[in-house]
C-alpha cells in the first residue's frame, strides 16, 4: 500500500523534462522582454537627450567675442552650463554620449550651434536615424536642417546632399522636415548609410 501511494506521489523523468523546458522557455522571453524594454527606455532617453541640448541652447544665440567665421567646440561650456543632461558626460569635457552610446559634438561658428553624431564603427544606426528624423519633424519651427554626412566606399570624398530643412528655411525644391512621414523616415535610414563606409548624422539650428 505504502509503494502504491510512493509511485503516485513521485514524477517521472518525462514529466521533470517538460518542466524544466517550460520554465527554459519561460526565462527566454522574460529575458528578451526585458531587453526590449531596456531598449526602448534608452531611445527614449536619447530623444530626451537631444531635445534638452537644442532647446536649451537657443538662448545662448548670442554669444559674442567670437573670431569671424571661427569654429568653436563648446560641449564642455554646455556641461558647465547644465545644458547636456550629466549621464552623457565623460572624463574628456570634450566628449559626450548619447543613451544608445554614440558619440557627440557640439560646435558654434558664431551663427548656428551644430552636433555632429557619430555611431559605433563610423555609422549611425537606424534607431538613432530614425529618432534624429523624427525629433527634428517635431522641432522643425526651431531647427534650421538635418542631414546625412555619408561617404561612399573607396571615396575620399563626402556627400552632403542628402538635406532636410526647419519650416523657416525650407523653400520650393529643398526637402523639408515636416514633409517627412514614417515610410520615407524607414527608407532614409535603412537605405542612406548602407553603402557607405561613413555615415554621420549632423543637426544645425539658429
Amino acid at each position: 500500500m505504502k509503494r502504491n501511494k510512493i509511485e503516485q506521489a513521485g514524477r517521472s523523468m518525462l514529466e521533470m523534462l517538460g518542466v524544466i523546458a517550460i520554465v527554459g522557455i519561460l526565462s527566454i522571453g522574460g529575458i528578451t522582454g526585458y531587453n526590449k524594454a531596456i531598449i526602448k527606455h534608452r531611445t527614449n532617453k536619447q530623444i530626451e537627450q537631444y531635445t534638452k541640448i537644442i532647446t536649451q541652447s537657443l538662448p545662448l544665440l548670442d554669444i559674442k567675442g567670437l573670431p569671424k567665421n571661427s569654429i568653436v567646440n563648446i560641449t564642455s561650456f554646455l556641461q558647465n552650463a547644465g545644458i547636456i543632461p550629466e549621464e552623457m558626460t565623460t572624463n574628456d569635457s570634450n566628449l559626450i554620449y548619447d543613451a544608445l552610446g554614440n558619440q557627440i559634438f557640439i560646435s558654434f561658428d558664431r551663427y548656428f550651434f551644430t552636433m555632429v553624431i557619430t555611431g559605433k564603427n563610423n555609422k549611425v544606426d537606424t534607431k538613432t536615424c530614425f529618432n534624429i528624423l523624427n525629433f527634428s519633424k517635431e522641432l522643425s519651427p526651431i531647427i534650421w536642417q538635418t542631414h546625412f554626412i555619408h561617404q561612399e566606399e573607396d571615396s575620399d570624398s563626402s556627400n552632403f546632399d542628402t538635406r532636410y530643412y526647419g519650416d523657416n528655411y525650407c523653400k520650393e525644391g529643398l526637402g523639408c522636415l515636416r514633409d517627412l512621414n514614417p515610410a520615407k523616415i524607414i527608407e532614409l535610414c535603412q537605405t542612406t548609410c548602407l553603402n557607405q563606409s561613413q555615415c554621420f548624422m549632423r543637426i544645425l539650428w539658429k
